[in-house]
């Protein structure tokens, strides 16, 4: 573990099989690949798409400072 300043964690199991942690993996990304999913939703327009089937239930959405699609995103991301 060069990069590493943790060591391995081992956990106690209830069955025979042994359980630990290692922070030994290098250079790893830790937003869990949520950049290239912004990609790929961007480019298909499943939000969009979705928001387009949805009613708006604010009484008056031009008050409000962001759009139904907005809202859908930010749900799902």
């Amino acid at each position: 573990m060069v990069d590493s300043a943790t060591g391995v964690f081992r956990f106690a199991t209830a069955v025979a099989r042994e359980l630990e942690a290692r922070f030994d993996g290098g250079l790893l990304t830790s937003d869990g690949g949520l950049p290239w999913l912004v990609e790929a939703e961007a480019n298909l327009g499943i939000c969009a798409a979705f928001a387009r089937c949805l009613t708006d239930w604010r009484q008056d959405p031009t008050r409000s400072r962001h759009g139904l699609e907005a809202l859908v995103r930010q749900r799902i991301f």
